[in-house]
């Protein structure tokens, strides 16, 4: 029989909650991939250098607003404000340059969305089929359990040899979720590699969340939820220099926090804290005001 192979690795070299406390433990962390089609109208196209395709779309016309709790729902540009005193400095890290997102040339008004592909959807649907079956699955990481607002995470990127069967994928980010087995809810950040997906090994970087009734996972533009806000930086994308084993080192600075008041779950990134987006508050059950647990 073939054997399946699954690395999910969830490598925070540095890692900042904020809440009223924090303790370390091992834990499991099981995602998986969904995919749907989604229609909307397309306002300009851009071609990547690696190929990938995206649309430039009005930000108030973007996937998120096909979700029927958000027909109604006022975008949000930016946060009302950020945690005061959050800063990641380490003599570990300090020699790692900053990895660029993959940035899309889209106008002021439109945000990027990756174009969808019947490739997409098979893959998506082999991907399911891995991680819901006999998948070897090996994980490091941290966990806190407490009430949790936020929390910042420097990820170091590479992009580690994957094998191109159908069956394996390399995935490191960060992650909050509360709610119990069944009906947890969850937000992620995070770069994978997964030839069997994109059919190439380049690093690229993802949302995800995990949520209501359904309590399906959704990745990204695939599904409506994520309000991006971002013009130009492209979910999915390749990520722009990665880090070699014994040579240069290049991370990204993620940051997911709640806005004090609109209970909003904000994305920004690198140390300018550059608003990406957010996942509003009533996506959720068990996340609303504050999560439990952290990886």
């Amino acid at each position: 029989m073939k054997e399946r192979r699954g690395i999910r690795v969830v490598l925070v070299l540095l890692y900042l909650v904020l809440g009223t406390r924090g303790k370390g433990a091992k834990t499991i962390i099981q995602w998986e991939n969904t995919s749907e089609i989604l229609t909307y109208p397309q306002v300009n196209k851009t071609m990547m250098q690696d190929g990938d395709v995206y649309d430039c779309i009005d930000v108030n016309r973007q996937p998120a607003f096909n979700h029927p709790f958000l027909k109604d729902h006022k975008i949000q540009m930016k946060p009302s404000s950020f945690p005061v005193g959050v800063n990641i400095n380490s003599p570990v890290l300090h020699v790692a340059s900053q990895a660029d997102l993959p940035i899309v040339e889209c106008s002021t008004g439109m945000v990027p969305i990756l174009r969808s592909s019947r490739r997409d959807q098979t893959t998506t649907h082999n991907t399911d089929q891995v991680i819901n079956k006999d998948v070897q699955i090996e994980e490091a990481g941290i966990r806190y359990s407490d009430d949790l607002y936020g929390v910042q995470a420097k990820i170091n990127v590479y992009e580690p040899k994957v094998y191109k069967d159908g069956d394996s994928y390399s995935q490191t980010g960060i992650q909050i979720g509360n709610g119990p087995r069944g009906h947890f809810d969850s937000i992620t950040a995070f770069y994978s590699v997964s030839p069997s997906y994109f059919g190439d090994s380049f690093g690229r970087f993802h949302v995800g969340w995990r949520g209501g009734i359904s309590n399906k996972v959704c990745v990204d533009h695939k599904c409506p939820g994520f309000v991006q806000v971002s013009y130009n930086v492209g979910l999915g994308g390749k990520l722009q220099h990665v880090s070699v084993y014994n040579g240069p080192q290049y991370a990204i600075d993620l940051f997911i926090f709640k806005d004090p008041k609109t209970n909003n779950w904000w994305l920004v990134y690198g140390q300018d804290k550059i608003p990406l987006g957010y996942w509003p508050s009533s996506l959720f059950t068990h996340i609303k005001n504050k999560w439990s647990l952290s990886f």
